[in-house]
Formats: C-alpha cells, structure tokens, sequence
C-alpha cells in the first residue's frame, strides 16, 4: 500500500524519475512466477544487472531458500495474528455498544417510568382537589378512588 503511493506520486515528480524506476522493479520482484524475460528493461543497468543476478532463484542456496520460506510463512502468521485481533477487537466493539445501547435503553425506561408516576401523582393531586372542592370528605374520596386516607394525605402533602 505504501509503496503503491509513493510509486504513483513519483509519476508526477520528474525529478523522482530514478527512484521510480527502483519502485517499478520492486513491484516486479513480487510477482512469485517471474522470469528472467519479465526484468530485461532493467538489465542494461548495472545496478539492477547485479541486483537481478542475486535475486535468481536458481542462483539460491537451500539455506537461502529455507531464509525466505521462514520469512514467508513468518509474515503470514503475522497478518493472521493482525487479522484475528483485528476481528476480536471488532466483536469486543460491538459487544460494547450493544450492551451501551441496553444501558440507554434501560435508563430511558427508568426516566419514563418515572414521568410517568409524576405525571399519574399529578392527576391524582388534581382529582383529589377537585373532590375536595365539590365539598367530599377525605373518606368519600377514598371511596371513589380506591386510595388509602394515607396516600390520599401523602399526595396531598407533596404538593
């Protein structure tokens, strides 16, 4: 990725020109099934010419082959290793916000449920008042409202 980047800003910079050239020869060396044939604009330098002859695969010794198959497989137990913490800090992620989004869910149920027995508190204050005004006795408003004297005297001592 980084290399792609660099490779295609240097397009635009003339004075780059050089360093592009060792960025489009690294890209190449990438490719696992290259030949010989794929680097021949790069062989009239001699640079790359030497370069090119030590990165021949039949030029490798077996220790230098084991070299880049450790290195290899060592880069790719590194990207699973990246990959899988990747993923579980992914699930942690959203393991957060699900349980965030119980806790607002349940906090908004506590404030509603708590407007709402202000609200219900409020009406009865209201409807008690308004019997007393029509002249009931405490007793006769119990009666009608199915509440106790004692929450009939809390409502109205809270207000």
């Amino acid at each position: 990725m980084f290399q792609k980047n660099i490779a295609s800003n240097l397009e635009s910079n003339r004075s780059s020109k050089k360093y592009k050239r060792w960025f489009d020869f690294a890209t190449k060396t990438k490719d696992d099934n290259n030949n010989v044939n794929d680097f021949t604009e790069f062989t009239k330098d001699k640079v790359f010419s030497e370069v090119i002859k030590r990165l021949r695969r039949d030029k490798l010794t077996d220790d230098d082959i084991k070299y880049i198959e450790s290195e290899e497989e060592h880069i790719k137990l590194t990207q699973d290793f990246y990959l899988k913490q990747k993923l579980q800090l992914d699930e942690r992620e959203q393991e957060g916000i699900y349980i965030g989004v119980g806790i607002g869910v349940d906090k908004g149920i506590g404030i509603g449920v708590k407007k709402e027995k202000a609200k219900n508190k409020a009406e009865k204050n209201k409807m008690i008042k308004n019997m007393e005004s029509k002249g009931l006795s405490v007793e006769a408003i119990s009666d009608l409202t199915g509440l106790s004297l004692e929450e009939i005297k809390n409502i109205k001592a809270d207000d």
